[in-house]
């Protein structure tokens, strides 16, 4: 056997272990980070180890790491794991190919163009064009970027020194706050627009926001909306916010790193109405396809976009094959992974119909999940489930110390948010693996704890 022929049969004991582990414990023990180097003897070795010691090492550390795999994981809005994304993801790994020309990236260029031209046309953006990212993060920065460079046309080459605004919703990703100043246009002139009942931007103090600042001389640079907020997963009124932005001739841009694949889902597609009046948006596929972190997109609705805002000469790089063929020309990076091949394989196996099919079997899940709180008076939801987050108290019990709880005892992984100066448990409901005995397992193990705090204080 050779080295390599090794080293797979080592790998695949390894997931073997992986998932085996899951079954007895699917909620990690949680380590201490002032111990955890130590613990697990993770210090870097002046003199290499063997094989067999480092195999040893990464068993340790794969098992003392908290699984997103695991059906009481909760906690993010990923979870899960499938073989036909991991397949993707190691052949890419192990192809190590550089997505900035055909001539490194071969075939695996098609791959990305495809996809790019698939998510466009479920967007309703007919001619757009886009770039993978590494994160909806990085993403939203591009966005930001257009939209700048547009506001601006002297920033690109002179730099950025006047004062313009951006929007979005007091809800919205705090990326949005971070971008602005990275890209010189500064925290302070983002405005934070206040949200309805259901944690969805109001387009009348969008206006509102848009016609002060006019008025006091400053200019806005972009609308952010958000198709599934952070925590309550909520959908801002697209429709009103494209009218504001054609009648005031601001860049749209839509953050979809969460909800964006819903458009698959027939559902949903009430919530999406006006989206393709943006010009462009944020879509996440290692969210809710399942696609292993990260594999992220920035679609743009006009062709030639990115090319004018991102493309610099590199004669040692970029030789003669046509722009289309050539993805570094359109990338904000230089070097980069394949984060295409892992989501085109899970797509072979899924298709769209596959996918709204999952989607659709999710939202049972939070229908479920809600109507276990409403007939327990012990549970109070927080906010209306808008796609798939739910948020919810504990009647009488603090929603930190609950979820603190679950995971010391090892019973679940979840999070909590900030709605209305109320602190809520945020479910999130991802993993296309998922039933809804686990759902009932859940609020089983919140049971349990509620009772146990219950001793405590007598």
């Amino acid at each position: 056997m050779s080295n390599h022929e090794n080293s797979w049969t080592r790998l695949k004991e390894l997931l073997t272990d992986l998932e085996e582990s899951e079954s007895v414990a699917p909620v990690r023990k949680p380590i201490d980070s002032q111990h955890a180097a130590s613990r697990l003897d993770l210090a870097l070795p002046e003199k290499g180890i063997d094989f067999d010691s480092f195999m040893g090492k990464l068993k340790n550390l794969a098992l003392a790491t908290p699984s997103s795999a695991s059906k009481q994981f909760f906690n993010q809005l990923f979870a899960g794991r499938d073989s036909a994304a991991i397949i993707g993801e190691t052949i890419a790994a192990a192809l190590n190919s550089s997505m900035y020309t055909w001539r490194i990236a071969g075939p695996q260029v098609i791959i990305e163009r495809l996809l790019i031209r698939e998510l466009n046309n479920i967007v309703g953006y007919g001619n757009g064009e886009g770039t993978f990212s590494p994160g909806g993060s990085i993403s939203n920065l591009i966005a930001m970027l257009i939209a700048r460079n547009r506001f601006d046309p002297n920033a690109r080459a002179k730099g950025f020194n006047i004062t313009g605004t951006i929007y979005t919703s007091v809800e919205g990703h705090y990326s949005i706050r971070k971008n602005a100043g990275i890209l010189g246009i500064g925290r302070n002139n983002v405005r934070e627009i206040h949200v309805d009942d259901h944690g969805r931007m109001r387009a009348d103090l969008l206006e509102e926001a848009i016609t002060e600042d006019k008025k006091n001389g400053i200019e806005p640079i972009l609308i952010n909306a958000t198709a599934g907020t952070t925590v309550r997963g909520a959908f801002d009124p697209f429709t009103e916010i494209g009218l504001i932005a054609r009648r005031h001739g601001i860049w749209f841009h839509v953050d979809g790193a969460f909800g964006g694949p819903l458009l698959m889902c027939e559902q949903m597609r009430r919530r999406f109405i006006g989206v393709e009046q943006s010009d462009s948006f944020t879509w996440d596929a290692h969210k809710l396809m399942g696609v292993p972190l990260t594999c992220s997109v920035l679609l743009v609705k006009e062709k030639g976009t990115l090319l004018h805002n991102l493309y610099e000469q590199a004669g040692y790089l970029y030789q003669g094959d046509e722009d289309e063929i050539e993805p570094g020309m359109t990338s904000i990076q230089c070097g980069r992974r394949n984060d295409a091949l892992k989501l085109w394989s899970i797509w072979q196996v899924r298709g769209r119909v596959g996918y709204a099919e999952q989607f659709s079997k999710l939202l049972g899940l939070i229908r479920y999940a809600a109507g276990i709180i409403r007939n327990d008076p012990l549970f109070s939801i927080v906010s209306e489930p808008q796609s798939l987050t739910l948020c919810f108290e504990v009647v009488g019990y603090c929603s930190r110390t609950i979820c603190t709880k679950l995971e010391e005892q090892q019973r679940a992984l979840v999070g909590f948010g900030n709605i209305d100066n109320r602190v809520a448990i945020r479910l999130v409901c991802v993993n296309p693996e998922m039933e809804e005995e686990d759902i009932a397992f859940f609020f089983e193990q919140i049971r349990a704890i509620t009772k146990e705090c219950n001793l405590e204080s007598r």
